[in-house]
């Protein structure tokens, strides 16, 4: 860590990280999820350069405090992955006491999905983040989902939101809705793809499959083939029921 102006500090499913910005604009961004640090020692501050590798993120056009913003998401999701922590893409929520995820690659219909959630629960729901998730693998073998501010286009999430995960929807648009439990080794390559770290050593390659092995061994996996309507969500409810009724709580 090193010493330079001002220290912001922010809380990844429990676990403090410390920033310094380029931009003076890039705290902002953050808003209720990030908070002025005593002293000036930071754990992460993205260069220019750095920066200019991480464009591919946004458009050309985007202001350097939002480069800035998701080129520390990427930092972040690194720092992570040494602490059995990982970013994790998809749209998080509570229900019935659980933490939910629905992932597949972006433009899927993940939010769509949420949406319809939404609109039929009600206050049964609550949602986490609407983009990228903080996933922790304790040592009691408990996954937990908490809430980032990086949340995506539609800013939807709640700050310091955590729970359990009961399970993950996997999402597949399709000419018919059918859901059908997954195998572990089925959902290895699709859930891999979806962190958000890119390993950049051998040693990060094997910390990112160590958490995907403990989220695989403790979590069910669920594939969604679905038209995009309410009657999809309807049936993933109704799954999701009938698994917590028989005793996976």
């Amino acid at each position: 860590m090193e010493e330079r102006g001002k220290a912001y500090s922010l809380d990844l499913g429990g676990y403090e990280v410390r920033y310094a910005f380029e931009d003076p604009d890039t705290y902002k961004i953050f808003g209720k999820y990030i908070r002025e640090a005593e002293g000036s020692t930071y754990d992460i501050r993205v260069t220019r350069e750095y920066m200019e590798k991480c464009r591919w993120l946004v458009t050309e056009d985007t202001e350097d405090d939002y480069l800035e913003f998701q080129s520390l998401m990427e930092a972040t999701a690194i720092r992570l992955l040494s602490v059995n922590r990982a970013l994790f893409h998809g749209v998080s929520f509570l229900w019935k006491g659980k933490a939910w995820i629905i992932t597949a690659p972006s433009g899927t219909g993940k939010t769509t999905q949420y949406r319809h959630w939404r609109s039929m629960l009600r206050k049964e729901i609550q949602i986490i983040s609407g983009d990228k998730s903080v996933i922790t693998c304790r040592d009691d073998g408990k996954v937990i989902v908490s809430s980032s501010p990086w949340r995506g286009k539609e800013r939807m999430g709640v700050p310091f939101k955590s729970r359990e995960l009961g399970g993950i929807i996997l999402l597949e648009q399709g000419n018919r809705n059918e859901i059908r439990r997954m195998s572990s080794q089925e959902a290895v390559y699709p859930l891999f793809i979806e962190f958000i770290s890119i390993p950049e050593n051998e040693e990060q390659i094997r910390k990112q499959g160590d958490l995907l092995r403990q989220i695989l061994e403790n979590t069910p996996v669920w594939k969604l083939v679905n038209k995009g309507d309410s009657d999809s969500a309807l049936l993933t409810q109704k799954t999701l029921t009938d698994y917590l009724e028989e005793g996976h709580e």
